[in-house]
């Protein structure tokens, strides 16, 4: 049995499809599945927590959406510690914050991590093409 952590920083739509999927088979092929993320009052799921597949762990962690490089390392650290706490086998990430700073905070912990791009923000058309560079 494999100790498994999901990361994202939004948790809403594809990712929250995929997160869940993956999860509920994780959980029935025996493994201990945690959620590390955070709510959002934007998010797209209603009541989403209430609708995580049973045995899903979920780990409030605040982590801002948007590059401000002084409150991203504050989550990076943050993200390491609860990392730490929970001592994963495998470290999924979701989202590209997370893909960014979950791959600096599992450094030296010994997981095997994953990187899984749900969307590809790169491609958004609504929003200037500095943002999206």
């Amino acid at each position: 049995m494999a100790r498994i952590v999901h990361v994202s920083a939004t948790i809403a739509c594809g990712i929250y499809t995929i997160i869940c999927t993956v999860a509920k088979c994780q959980i029935e092929a025996g493994h201990e599945v945690f959620l590390v993320g955070c709510t959002r009052p934007d998010d797209a799921v209603s009541s989403w927590l209430d609708e995580l597949p049973e045995g899903v762990r979920f780990i409030e962690l605040p982590m801002e959406r948007e590059i401000v490089p002084s409150r991203d390392w504050s989550d990076l650290w943050a993200l390491r510690r609860t990392l730490q706490r929970i001592q994963p086998d495998v470290i999924h990430l979701h989202s590209s914050k997370a893909g960014a700073i979950g791959r600096v905070a599992s450094l030296g912990l010994g997981a095997r991590v994953v990187y899984q791009p749900n969307a590809f923000a790169f491609l958004r058309k609504d929003v200037s093409s500095a943002r999206r560079t």
